[in-house]
């Protein structure tokens, strides 16, 4: 019987993105929830600008990385 988790380990879903970048529809997945760690929020925009952009929460982390972004969705 598969065990069930009853949270979600961010720092391992950041450490798996930084790894090998999520696809984007978990990145946008991820990024939507409110529990997401503005660390992880950041990440998944960098590597998913365009999807992530328009449901990322406002974070400095994320406004930081989109000053950076070339044709940044924000």
């Amino acid at each position: 019987r598969p065990t069930r988790r009853r949270s979600v380990d961010w720092a391992g879903l950041l450490a798996a993105h930084r790894a090998d970048p999520l696809p984007e529809d978990a990145a946008v997945l991820l990024a939507a929830d409110p529990h997401c760690p503005d660390d992880l929020v950041v990440a998944l925009y960098e590597a998913h600008p365009a999807a992530v952009g328009p449901i990322a929460r406002p974070c400095v982390g994320v406004l930081r990385a989109a000053l950076g972004t070339p044709k940044h969705p924000a």
